[in-house]
């Protein structure tokens, strides 16, 4: 493992995608410049920073941008972040053995976070005190506060709907609750602690999936967003609060 060089992260504090990166560069001891970004009014910003202004493709935080190339994928930061540890103890996330199955709980995670997006733009766009929660509350003492700042919030709200609608319009609540009993039983049969018999990126997908879902023990284990959106539905949540304390411990190991 060679020695990482300064990189910075683009940052979205309320994403389990970002919560991946920051998660795994910390895990690995890898010191990283964060620039939090805000959705649609610093768009343009995040993609210049990233490299990416004249581009049509969609740019999404996290994206790591290191001496060798930027890295616009989640996976991909956490797989750069392995082969640049700096910590000689760390136990490697990506064993060589167990890519393919890593890789499949990387796809089958999305099947949750992409439903937990769904619902929480669905609960902003109905509730206009949802709205005000996403709302800086330097915003909401000015005069029409309240009615700027829940209109703005709608607008958006309906942006980044539009800009994930390709990903979030294959979401459905029966996939998500597929995903959660293939988690349930694969546990159980490899003895209740980490999906793949020790330590893997599959575990950190899916415990911020899982936590992100099912209102953990420990709510500073999940970005400290201001907003208050409801990003679990009653269903989910009965489905998977008993792996709670599993995804709370996964994310105690070294949380960012």
């Amino acid at each position: 493992m060679s020695k990482a060089p300064p990189v910075e992260l683009i940052n979205l504090e309320i994403s389990p995608f970002s919560l991946r990166a920051r998660w795994v560069l910390t895990y690995h001891g890898i010191p990283f410049r964060r620039w939090d970004y805000t959705p649609v009014i610093g768009e343009t910003w995040m993609k210049a920073k990233a490299g990416k202004l004249l581009s049509r493709d969609r740019v999404s935080a996290p994206v790591l941008l290191t001496p060798e190339g930027n890295i616009y994928d989640s996976f991909d930061i956490a797989k750069w972040a392995d082969d640049h540890s700096m910590r000689p103890e760390a136990t490697s996330l990506f064993p060589a053995d167990k890519l393919d199955d890593i890789k499949g709980w990387n796809d089958a995670s999305q099947a949750i976070t992409s439903y937990g997006r769904t619902l929480a733009f669905k609960t902003a766009l109905s509730s206009k005190e949802a709205r005000l929660a996403l709302v800086p509350p330097e915003v909401l003492k000015m005069p029409f506060g309240h009615s700027i700042g829940s209109a703005v919030s709608a607008y958006m709200v309906r942006s980044m709907q539009k800009k994930y609608n390709d990903v979030d319009d294959k979401s459905s609540l029966e996939k998500a609750l597929e995903v959660i009993e293939h988690l349930r039983a694969t546990l159980k049969a490899n003895g209740g602690q980490y999906l793949l018999g020790k330590l893997s990126y599959a575990d950190v997908v899916m415990a911020i999936a899982v936590a992100g879902m099912c209102a953990p023990g420990k709510p500073r284990q999940l970005p400290p967003a201001r907003a208050t959106v409801q990003m679990h539905s009653q269903e989910v949540y009965d489905a998977c609060k008993d792996l709670q304390p599993w995804a709370d411990g996964i994310l105690d190991i070294h949380l960012p």
